[in-house]
Parts: C-alpha cells; structure tokens; sequence
C-alpha cells in the first residue's frame, strides 16, 4: 500500500497502545449491541487465545465447514510484519463448551504486513477435527456492496464513546461493503479488501456515503475483533465472505478509536480462493458456484497492541 494509506490503517488487536491505528477487539454499535449467544448461525465463531513469540494474544476465528479448518487473520499467528510464530493455539466455541488445539497454521501467501493487499488470512489446521457444530462455506463470489453480518470477540461499546467494554464475549451487528482495494489474478481484477465505515447518519462521520442502513443498525470492529467473521446470507445458508483486518480513519482528528467516523478493512475471502481451495478443496468448483469447503475465522484479541505504524484487527 501506499505510505500515506499505510499510515491510518491499525492492527484490531489487543496489544500494547501507542501507534495512530488499534487493532478490533469486539463489536461496538451506534445503538444496543447484540449478543451472539443462542444464535445458532454464530456457532462457527471461535474464541482463540495465541501463545507467540512476542506474548499471548486473543483473537476471534471461524470453523469451517468439515470441521478441520479454522480461518482468521495472517497477523493474529505472525504478527504486524508477519516475523512473529505461534507455538499453541487454544480454541473454544459455545462459551467454552466445545474446545480445540493447535500449533498448525497456513498464512497466504504474500503476507508481510501490508494490509492493503488482502493477504491479512491465515488456516489453522486443527489438531482434532470438531464435531457437532456446523462450519461455514466460502462465498465463491465478490461480496462488494453487500449487506452483511459483522461478528467477533471484541471490545463492546457506543459510536459516541468508542470502545469502552471488555472483551471475550461474541457480539454481532450489521454493515455494508461500501468500497474495496482490488488486485489483479487469474480471474481477473477482485475485491481483495473490502471497506465499510461506521456513520451516525451525518455526512461528516461517512466516509463512503450512505450504505442503505440507518446509523443505529451499522457496527464497526474494534480491538479484538481480529480475524473474526463477516457473514453474507445467500441460497438460504450464511457464507463466509470476509475476515476482520484493521480499523482505520482519515481526516483531522482522526482516531482509530471505533467511534463514529472510523472505517475498517476485511481481508476478501474471494481474494484468495486459489489458496483457500488449495488446502480445502481438490476441484476448484465454476465461479459463482457454492462448494462445501472447509474454512474458519480467526480474530487476534487484547492482551498486547502491536508497535507498527500500521497495526491488524487484533
């Protein structure tokens, strides 16, 4: 990316503070936060707590579907530069009632911190496949200007006052896709990061014009959120379409606080089918098409903040 985007993007992690852009923690909402428990669409969503080589982490994941995989965000297990390695990664769904381990991972490749590029994914091959609860499908199309389901771990809050809550607790909202970066591949030019904002209605908080929403129906990430889920309902399933990146902001007195004015990132899981396909499936299915593949969502939390000037969704 460019120096001066690379600037306002941050890590939605919880690390140590002190850069411009904050990793997401949780979901913060203009309006009343919605708990994810006893929705049964949510039950994919994993809690995960990293022990790297720079500290222990807590991110957000996803089981996808054949219950080997778990995908979330390339900086949870390597970090903002993507130098760091993991040694053990525990995993836990249903408030603790299903669990897994790890110490396998899979980051895409050209992964080296540039959040721009949508590279910001990684699989966690899991030690012992999970049973009984249904993982989520890969959306096998662009996902830009979709309405869809923003899910994590994260901080809880308000627009008005940011994050403020704790974390480790599975909250939901909605948003829309309002804009993407894009990249060249063999299937042409794709969404590799999708953007959407978090406004209160006025034209001031919007960074990309109006989404269709009202202010009190949008949500943005915040610390936490890391490699948590974005899910679209189609063919009356839910597909995972996009992993939590970064939070970022532009303007004076920007402050990638998840108030009201903040923007975040999604790594595009259509951006990187080839090698999502490659460890899940051994046919690559027609585009447009749906296939039951093996994914996951991952979300790096808030027990450190990462030092870069560009920092994840932790």
């Amino acid at each position: 990316m460019n120096h001066s985007l690379r600037s306002l993007l941050a890590f939605c992690g919880s690390a140590a503070l002190g850069f411009l852009s904050l990793p997401a923690h949780a979901i913060v909402a203009s309006d009343t936060l919605l708990s994810g428990d006893e929705v049964s669409y949510l039950d994919a969503i994993a809690h995960l707590t990293l022990t790297r080589s720079d500290g222990t982490f807590a991110c957000s994941g996803s089981l996808l579907a054949g219950g080997a995989y778990v995908l979330t965000a390339a900086h949870c297990v390597s970090g903002g530069d993507g130098d760091e390695t993991t040694s053990k990664i525990t995993l836990s769904w249903n408030g603790g009632e299903v669990t897994a381990t790890s110490s396998t991972y899979y980051v895409a490749p050209g992964w080296d911190g540039d959040l721009a590029e949508g590279n910001d994914l990684a699989l966690i091959a899991l030690s012992t496949p999970v049973t009984g609860i249904d993982g989520y499908q890969l959306y096998l199309d662009s996902a830009l200007g979709s309405t869809v389901l923003v899910a994590g771990y994260g901080l809880t809050g308000t627009g008005e006052e940011g994050a403020t809550g704790s974390a480790g607790r599975l909250y939901y909202g909605y948003n829309q896709y309002d804009a993407g970066l894009r990249y060249y591949s063999s299937r042409g030019i794709s969404s590799a990061v999708y953007l959407y904002d978090f406004d209160d209605g006025t034209r001031s908080t919007s960074q990309f014009g109006s989404t269709g929403l009202t202010s009190l129906e949008e949500v943005i990430i915040a610390p936490g959120d890391s490699g948590g889920a974005s899910l679209l309902f189609s063919e009356e399933d839910w597909y995972l379409v996009g992993v939590h990146s970064f939070i970022a902001c532009s303007g004076n007195g920007c402050a990638t606080d998840s108030s009201f004015g903040t923007y975040a990132g999604d790594s595009s899981v259509y951006g990187q089918l080839g090698w999502l396909q490659s460890y899940l499936v051994t046919a690559v299915p027609e585009p447009g098409s749906y296939a039951m593949l093996l994914a996951g969502l991952g979300l790096l939390g808030p027990f450190r903040r990462r030092r870069a000037t560009a920092v994840p969704s932790r």
